[in-house]
């Protein structure tokens, strides 16, 4: 049925490849790991808080 047309199947793999790189690049964007002190302040902030308590 779906066989008869070759050529969907390529635009199909296309698109799935351009999704799977739209979503890996929307996860760098949102949790930018190049930023890794932030993280780190922020952890420390939590601990140190939690200590006081």
């Amino acid at each position: 049925m779906f066989m008869e047309k070759r050529g969907a199947s390529h635009v199909e793999i296309i698109l799935a490849f351009v999704l799977f790189i739209a979503v890996v690049g929307f996860a760098l964007y949102f949790f930018y790991p190049g930023n890794s002190d932030r993280v780190v302040d922020s952890t420390m902030d939590y601990t140190f808080r939690e200590i006081k308590k």
